[in-house]
């Protein structure tokens, strides 16, 4: 999850506290009730400076998710800032620990290896997706 929210309702209040977001919005978005229904593992990313989604949004969302759950707060990091390379390393580990059908990861160097040789993804790379650099 990336600078994510606990529901839209409360995101549109924060920004604009004088309408009546929570009778006016039909698309609610409401993260915050739907989370503890999933029982698998999560990752949350937040920057602290977020104006977009207030920090606390994404905190209360975390609180509300069910364990094994990890979260990488981004200092001074805006809600669209690249992702941090703490991120990615995060990010790598949780898909490293995930067993597939045969019972061995269903992440490796050798699938990363083969979806870059791609020829859409010419160019791409791990140091690229954290740098934000584009190929």
């Amino acid at each position: 999850l990336v600078n994510t929210f606990n529901s839209l309702v409360d995101v549109a209040e924060h920004h604009i506290s004088w309408l009546p977001a929570d009778k006016l919005m039909v698309n609610r978005l409401d993260s915050i009730s739907k989370i503890g229904n999933y029982h698998g593992p999560v990752l949350q990313t937040h920057g602290d400076r977020d104006r977009v989604v207030p920090y606390e949004f994404a905190l209360e969302l975390f609180g509300a998710a069910n364990s094994p759950k990890q979260f990488v707060m981004v200092p001074g990091g805006g809600h669209n800032d690249p992702l941090s390379e703490e991120f990615h390393e995060a990010l790598d580990e949780l898909l490293t620990s995930l067993p597939s059908n045969s019972g061995q990861s269903v992440y490796s160097e050798s699938a990363f290896e083969e979806l870059s040789s791609n020829d859409a993804l010419k160019g791409f790379s791990r140091k690229s997706a954290v740098s934000g650099d584009r190929p």
